[in-house]
């Protein structure tokens, strides 16, 4: 009985089934290449604190990718819309528009802040002696890896119409196919010398993030969408209008879950050291597991819950809701049991470079971790019906106390496990106040449903 219901199920929502289970595969090999990856890095700079410099700078110069104004997620759920409708003219009309509006963004955002990463001392932002890593070196690598995500700002919009075809395995296959490149690189690459590894690293990084991405809009545009390939004659400023509009709601979004999940890096590195970076890449890199696996539910369902939106299917999307609160109830135990077991999978991950695992640290982790998969899940439904606004406040909250609280606990605790600390105290508020705002609004029979979805 219980599996005739389960195949029922499966039968109607077969496209998300097949979509979440692709995912997972595909995610969880990318998982295990990311494993792979800290090890392969440990021997490839040999230096740990080369090697923390290197993950501040992806992670300073990877913020240049919310830059979009919010495009990607605003074109994300507008084409589910012009999908749904098959009208693929409209669809062509958004893409475009989308396209030009990142182009000119991209280009404006390469003129600043080429002047301006050579206007800045590296030396002390990252916390490094200048007879390391000289600022010249360092000026030069950030460039590189600022060109590649200038390139990958563009190209990135691709990922948000595989969304929207509900083709999220191939979406998540891109970036798997970029990290293998970069590990393959990393294990075989045989060179002694610090400086021209990180030069070298920074170009293959260019190579390795791009040419996924550049293939994959060439396979959209040459199959499902080849009626909506982009085209300067269909640039309608009002359809980038409509988009810009919704995307500024997920721009705020994306810039304060920036400060909050990918300023961790280069604060510990200004505050204690770049070593400490490493360490916290190891504790982040397991316990992250928890975290993308359950991203691995949201995003086929994001688009899923914008489809039943527009058909208002809202008896769906509450059961949807109950079914990721399920799952991110058994993700937290498992993030709780895995710091019991954690000393024995570091050693046998990282071998001679093991750590030593704190306690406390791993328990701050596994209650982040569970805080933030609770949250992902209400905000998941959230963005899928377009209802951003206390998603929106808690985030800007969260991350105005960020900063001075790391600082105020890195006074008193002396450790850079308050980072963490400091971490799970701006999210709490989130975990609270958006699950009952979309509580409150899915009680509804039924939610007005709006063309634009910004308003």
């Amino acid at each position: 009985m219980v599996i005739e219901q389960i195949r029922e199920k499966i039968k109607n929502n077969k496209e998300l089934f097949y979509n979440i289970v692709g995912s997972v595969g595909i995610k969880g090999l990318a998982m295990f290449v990311n494993i792979l990856t800290l090890p392969a890095y440990l021997n490839f700079f040999e230096d740990e604190k080369i090697l923390g410099v290197w993950f501040a700078i992806l992670s300073i110069i990877n913020w240049i990718l919310t830059f979009d104004f919010g495009i990607g997620n605003g074109l994300r759920n507008y084409l589910v819309t012009t999908i749904v409708e098959r009208d693929f003219q409209k669809a062509k009309t958004y893409i475009s528009s989308a396209y030009l509006s990142v182009g000119v963004i991209s280009v404006l955002i390469g003129l600043v802040g080429n002047f301006i990463i050579g206007e800045i001392n590296w030396n002390t932002i990252l916390n490094i002696e200048s007879n390391s890593l000289s600022n010249s070196v360092l000026v030069l690598t950030i460039r590189l890896v600022f060109f590649a995500i200038l390139l990958q700002l563009i190209l990135k919009l691709v990922l948000s119409i595989l969304y929207s075809l509900q083709k999220t395995a191939l979406s998540n296959s891109i970036s798997l196919i970029s990290n293998i490149c970069i590990l393959i690189f990393i294990t075989f690459y045989d060179g002694n010398d610090i400086i021209y590894n990180l030069k070298s690293i920074a170009v293959v990084y260019i190579l390795a993030v791009n040419i996924p991405l550049f293939f994959a809009t060439v396979f959209v545009f040459m199959r499902p969408l080849k009626e909506s390939k982009p085209s300067l004659n269909f640039y309608d400023y009002s359809y980038s209008k409509k988009i810009i509009k919704l995307g500024s709601y997920f721009l705020v979004i994306q810039l304060t879950l920036l400060l909050i999940n990918s300023s961790n890096q280069i604060i510990i590195s200004y505050l204690f050291s770049p070593e400490d970076v490493v360490a916290f890449e190891a504790y982040y890199r397991l316990f992250s597991i928890f975290i993308t696996f359950f991203s691995l539910l949201t995003i086929p369902i994001w688009s899923s819950v914008t489809k039943a939106y527009i058909e208002n299917r809202i008896d769906w999307i509450r059961k949807i809701y109950s079914y990721l609160n399920y799952v991110a109830l058994l993700v937290g135990v498992f993030s709780f049991i895995l710091v019991s077991i954690l000393q024995g999978i570091i050693d046998f991950w990282l071998g001679n470079n093991s750590i030593e695992i704190n306690v406390y640290t791993a328990f701050s982790f596994s209650v982040y971790t569970t805080i933030m998969v609770f949250v992902y899940s209400s905000t998941c439904i959230a963005n899928g019906i377009s209802q951003l606004k206390p998603q929106l406040y808690c985030n800007i909250s969260a991350a105005t106390l960020k900063i001075p609280l790391c600082f105020l606990l890195a006074n008193v605790l002396n450790d850079w496990n308050s980072v963490m600390i400091a971490n799970i105290l701006i999210m709490i508020p989130c975990v609270l106040i958006q699950p009952i705002a979309l509580i409150k609004i899915l009680k509804k029979k039924t939610i007005d449903i709006k063309p634009n979805f910004g308003s």
